[in-house]
C-alpha cells in the first residue's frame, strides 16, 4: 500500500474516532478538561503514551473489551489522544509524500527537504487538540 493510502486511511481513522464520542461524552470530557491546563494535558498524554499507542492499534471490539478502557472518563481521554495520535501520523505520511521525500539523492538535499517538511507539518499542518466544536477547554495559565 502507497504511503499516501496509510495516511488517508489515518484520516477515516480519526473520524471513526471522533464519531465515537457522542454529545455528551464531549461535554464531559470538556468539563473535565476544562480543570487542566494545556501542560497538565501533555503531561497526561506522555504519561499515558502506550495506553494511546494500544489503543490506536486496537480494533473497536477490542477496545470495548479492554477493562481499564471500560471506563468512561479514561476512555474519554484516550479518544481525544487518539485523534492527535493519528492526525499526527497523517500529516507526517502526507508530509513524506508531498515532499516527496525518497531515498537516492544527497544527505543536503533531504536535509532540506526534509526541514520543508517538518515546517509544513509543525506549523501549516499541525493537528489540533481540540478536534471538537467550541473553544479549547483548557484553564489558562494562573486561573
Amino acid at each position: 500500500m502507497p504511503l499516501s493510502r496509510y495516511a488517508s486511511q489515518c484520516r477515516s481513522f480519526a473520524v471513526e474516532l471522533f464519531d465515537s464520542m457522542t454529545d455528551k461524552d464531549v461535554e464531559l470530557l470538556r468539563e473535565d478538561l476544562a480543570s487542566l491546563e494545556a501542560g497538565d494535558w501533555l503531561d497526561w498524554v506522555e504519561a499515558h503514551h502506550s495506553d494511546i499507542v494500544a489503543f490506536v492499534r486496537a480494533t473497536p471490539t477490542k477496545r470495548l473489551k479492554r477493562i481499564p478502557w471500560q471506563d468512561s472518563h479514561l476512555r474519554r481521554r484516550l479518544v481525544l489522544a487518539a485523534i492527535r495520535h493519528v492526525q499526527c501520523a497523517e500529516a507526517l505520511m502526507n508530509g513524506i509524500v508531498d515532499h516527496q521525500m525518497v531515498p537516492g539523492g544527497s544527505y543536503r538535499d533531504m536535509a532540506a527537504i526534509a526541514g520543508i517538511a517538518y515546517e509544513d507539518i509543525c506549523l501549516r499542518n499541525r493537528p489540533q487538540y481540540w478536534p471538537f466544536a467550541g473553544e479549547i477547554p483548557f484553564r489558562r495559565s494562573g486561573s
